[in-house]
């Protein structure tokens, strides 16, 4: 066989290999940082699915440089956070974990607090990134945290240096919360510092690094040293060969050995080459592998998928003859260190991969740095590449077995209740024994039933499940400062892909813990049976969740009436929950004339007082006594009673001095006599003895239809031509059918036509959507459409007014949280430096702080203080020109899909997706977004390439938020294509992944 043929058969054989293997095309690059240098070291997904990054900045600091956070969504890149952590000197973040209660934990190194030339730092942010505590560690020395793994027990391992190494080569520091649990320092002079750490099956740890030469003979240039739990050192293995070798990354695979990357110079195809050893979890060498060209390639950062491949990623100068600039380098490898393939990306300065991380849905992201992209320097870099396979088929085939098992749920808090500004998480076991490995499963939580104040991580991802294996799934959970006592249901589904596989409810108990307070709970009078003086006892509760002390109880009589000892009456304390009596003796004088006798009882505690008048009638001949006793007139306050039902129940202990009959009670509701026909919702009995005056007693019963919302509600009893009337009873009533609440805001722009015309007609939709046979008991619109309606301040006061709706229980068109809120906004937008701006009707751009809209702090966070159902729906980047747009008018559209993404607490479908423009066009009256919006809840039958389609995909007559997206992202680019072929780029509305699980959400009737 010729040389030719020799090399033709090795490129047929080898090239579609490699082609086939490669990750192609990213689904999304981006940079982050400023004009300076920035770069990041870590990245990971948390379980949420976003994706946290860290490393360091010198853009916009505070000095120095500083360390760098930003939290990003996964499905697009979208930034949710960019947070600079530091002060006037140099500070630096290496790493960075999740915690069990879905904060992230950030460690590094600071030069700008602690108590030497730098300290050990870290910091605890949420998942917004907003700062929870940070503490520093450390001497009077240098130190340093470069590494972070958690442990089975939720505390962490930190791994670096202290004291500039002089009492040890490495400092392995176990902390819980922002305490030391346990210190240890390893070698001296035998370890240059961790470069990386992996946890091991057995709760101890793996470490890597370069080894001091010097002091070890020929051993050689790499160390991997393996811990016990304790932290102390088990075995100490070295590695390298007759020239130098150094290590960056290291991980422990699914077969419990050990494998760490970095560069070699004694072998591979010439100067540095990647360096890749794989070795037992007793640390024997089971093989090493180098990868590259003939010039300088090396490795920082090693990962395994989810099929037990390996990538490495690091840069190489292998990419072209003469070339002076690393540019990424990515190689893929089976499990034998067998090159699959390999893959430069990058530009034409230099770019760097520092971690590669596979994500849940089996994508690959990569973090770095890019001298090539950006801004000005190096600027702080991730890309993503989707997965070359689905990770879901064998998920689905194996978990639609029997054998998918799930444990009772566990809310990790001291007494099984959540509080008021707690942040904990909820807890199950999943186990595994379908047959099949299982991939990619999502855990997605919905409110079935939820008090106030309640939140927690609606989408959860379990990046892969072995048969026969378990694993912990931790769903975080955190209350508001407002959470509400009571008793909450989740409903969680276990997803594989858009297939549910499994499904149950969870319960979580809340409590608000109450202050210390006095109630009357009780009392009674009482005739003494040997002299004239009689008493008065009152039961005191304290329903508080902490001890009432100290108690005074004063006691005020009328004339007529005095005291038999002392008025007062002093008590301790009254337990949580508990209660104490307090007692009064008196007698009548001569001067006594009343028919009924009142003594005011005060109790003063703390500051504060409660008072009531305790009232007790005497027999006259013509009195009526009504006592209500469910409700309770003594225990609960009925000018603020609450039903969930219609009809509401009252019963009352009567006593009347002539007999009484069924007929002679009347209940009023808001001053208006009811129908007292129903027999069978009155009774009267009557007691078997009369009291010690004489009376008849009588226990009263009887049902009142309540009118939604508030019922004035009296019993009034006729005797003879006197009438008595009970005291009077609020009674609130909330219906269960919820309310639609709809803000269409379009203001009018010169060079836009459509914008007013497209939210009236939006709003117009929704009407006769109300109605017991429609999905809505209530439609409430409100149009801002005119330019006075559309000025920035009138549109703030329009969002104000929301929350003051929900919030306000007098309010009347309150906002509940069964309602649906639905804010639908057709305007110009603009990037700004507070974010993205929706621009009103008097924009002026020497106002720009005034005369904009801030979408984040103007309507998201707004909203956010809104508890129920909200669906935001943005047409933000028309134009005037028919078929063309500005790149400005792309970057705004870019910017409302990033904005999307950040706020999981609403649905948020925009018009067109990053890359594409949105149209309107005079045929339509309104822009593409609309009209199609428009024909989808009048269902209208629509053609496109693929065939017939309208919204009602299962012909129920009730629109979804899902069927309504799915018929959007089908028409719009149809109507697009048909009507508009010269527009330059297609439009395709978009709702961000990690908010389809509420896409289920009722918000249209078909023919209503």
């Amino acid at each position: 066989m010729t040389a030719m043929k020799k090399l033709i058969l090795f490129l047929n054989l080898i090239i579609p290999a490699l082609l086939l293997a490669q990750p192609g095309d990213p689904d999304w690059e981006l940079t982050y940082g400023g004009n300076n240098d920035d770069e990041f070291h870590k990245v990971i997904e948390a379980t949420n699915g976003y994706l946290v990054a860290v490393g360091e900045t010198r853009s916009k600091t505070a000095g120095g440089t500083d360390g760098f956070l930003v939290i990003a969504d996964f499905s697009t890149g979208g930034k949710i956070a960019e947070v600079r952590l530091g002060g006037s000197k140099d500070d630096r973040i290496m790493d960075v974990v999740q915690t069990f209660d879905g904060h992230f934990l950030l460690a590094g190194y600071t030069e700008s607090s602690g108590q030497g030339k730098g300290d050990a730092w870290l910091i605890k942010t949420d998942e917004r990134g907003r700062e929870v505590w940070r503490k520093d560690f450390g001497s009077s020395g240098e130190d340093m945290f470069r590494k972070l793994v958690l442990l089975p027990d939720g505390s962490v391992l930190a791994a670096g240096y202290k004291n500039d190494a002089r009492s040890g080569d490495i400092w392995l520091v176990k902390i819980d919360g922002q305490q030391i649990i346990w210190e240890k320092e390893l070698g001296r002079g035998n370890f240059e510092a961790v470069k990386s750490m992996a946890l091991m099956p057995d709760g101890g740890v793996v470490l890597v690094g370069n080894a001091q030469k010097s002091s070890l003979g020929d051993k050689g240039d790499v160390y991997v040293l393996r811990t016990l739990p304790d932290g102390s050192q088990s075995w100490v293995k070295f590695f390298g060969d007759r020239d130098w070798e150094e290590v960056a990354d290291v991980i422990v695979t699914r077969d419990g050995g050990i494998a760490f990357c970095g560069l070699t110079t004694s072998k591979g195809a010439g100067g540095m080459d990647m360096w890749l050893v794989k070795v037992s979890n007793s640390g024997f060498m089971q093989w090493e592998q180098t990868y590259g060209g003939k010039d300088d390639d090396l490795a920082n950062t090693l990962d395994e998928s989810p099929e037990g491949n390996l990538i490495i990623g690091g840069g190489t100068q292998s990419h072209r003859s003469g070339a002076r600039q690393y540019v990424a380098f990515l190689v893929r490898t089976d499990a034998g260190g067998i090159r699959q393939s390999e893959f430069p990306y990058g530009d034409n300065k230099e770019d760097l991969a520092n971690h590669v991380h596979f994500l849940h849905d089996g994508s690959l992201v990569m973090a770095g740095r890019t001298a090539s992209k950006g801004p000005g320097g190096n600027s702080a870099w991730l890309v993503r590449w989707e997965s070359q396979q689905s990770v879901y088929g064998s998920a689905v085939a194996g978990a639609k077995q029997a054998g998918l098992e799930f444990s009772q749920t566990k809310l990790h808090t001291s007494d099984g209740q959540l509080k008021p500004d707690d942040r904990t998480y909820l807890s199950f076991t999943l186990t595994n024994r379908t047959g099949a490995d299982l991939n990619g499963l999502q855990i997605r939580v919905n409110r079935q039933q939820t008090v106030a104040g309640l939140n927690f991580w609606e989408s959860n991802y379990v990046a892969e499940l072995p048969n026969g294996g378990a694993k912990e799934v931790r769903i975080p959970v955190m209350a508001a400062s407002q959470l509400e006592t009571g008793e909450s249901t989740l409903g969680v589904s276990i997803m594989a892909g858009n297939t549910q596989v499994s499904q149950f409810d969870t319960k979580i108990k809340t409590k608000k813990p109450v202050d210390a307070a006095v109630e009357f709970a009780d009392y009674d009078f009482s005739e003494s049976r040997t002299s004239d003086e009689q008493s008065l006892t009152v039961e005191l509760q304290n329903p508080g969740d902490f001890a009432a002390t100290p108690v005074s109880v004063i006691f005020d009589l009328p004339a007529g009436l005095e005291a038999v000892g002392s008025r007062i009456t002093n008590i301790e304390s009254i337990p949580p929950h508990g209660s104490k009596k307090a007692q009064l003796r008196f007698k009548r004088t001569s001067t006594f004339r009343s028919s009924s006798m009142s003594i005011v009882c005060t109790v003063r505690m703390n500051g504060k007082e409660y008072r009531k008048t305790l009232d007790r009638a005497l027999s006259t001949g013509n009195h009526v006594t009504m006592i209500l006793t469910q409700p309770n007139q003594n225990k609960t306050d009925i000018k603020n009673i609450i039903s969930e039902g219609n009809i509401y129940s009252i019963q009352m202990g009567v006593s009347a001095p002539v007999p009484v009959q069924q007929q002679s009670f009347t209940v009023y509701r808001n001053n208006q006599a009811l129908d007292g026909s129903k027999m069978d919702e009155v009774d009267l009995y009557e007691s078997d003895n009369q009291s010690q005056n004489g009376e008849y007693i009588y226990v009263y019963e009887t049902k009142v239809h309540l009118e939604p919302g508030e019922n004035e509600v009296q019993i009034r009893v006729k005797t003879g031509e006197n009438e008595f009337t009970s005291k009077t009873m609020l009674i609130y009533y909330e219906p269960r059918q919820p309310n639609l609440h709809v803000l269409a805001i379009g203001p009018s722009h010169q060079d836009l036509k459509f914008t007013a015309k497209d939210a009236a007609d939006f709003a117009n939709a929704f009407e006769g959507q109300a109605g017991p046979d429609k999905l809505f008991g209530q439609v409430i619109i409100r149009k801002l459409v005119t330019t006075e309606e559309t000025e920035a301040d009138r549109i703030r006061e329009a969002i104000a007014d929301l929350v003051y709706q929900h919030r306000n229980p007098a309010a009347a068109q309150r906002i509940l949280s069964n309602d649906v809120l639905m804010v639908f906004v057709s305007s110009h937008g603009k990037n700004g430096q507070g974010g993205f701006l929706l621009l009103p009707s008097n924009y002026d751009p020497r106002y720009e702080r005034t005369r904009t809209i801030n979408f984040q702090q103007d309507v998201v966070q707004e909203l956010e203080k809104i508890n129920c159902k909200k669906v935001v729906m943005i047409d933000a980047c028309h134009s005037g020109a028919a078929d063309s747009k500005s790149l400005t008018d792309v970057a705004r559209a870019d910017a409302l899909t990033k904005l999307a993404a950040m706020h999981p607490g609403m649905s948020t479908l925009t018009s067109c997706r990053s890359n594409e423009l949105s149209y309107e066009d005079p045929r339509w009256e309104n822009g593409a977004f609309t009209e199609a919006i428009l024909e989808g809840f009048a269902n209208k039958a629509c053609m496109d390439e693929n065939g017939a389609f309208q919204a009602d995909i299962d012909n129920n007559s009730i629109l979804t938020l899902g069927e309504l997206y799915d018929f959007l992202r089908r028409r719009v680019p149809n109507l697009i294509k048909t009507q508009k072929p010269n527009a330059t780029t297609n439009q395709t509305p978009f709702m961000p992944e990690n908010q389809l699980d509420r896409a289920n959400m009722s918000i249209f009737a078909i023919g209503g």
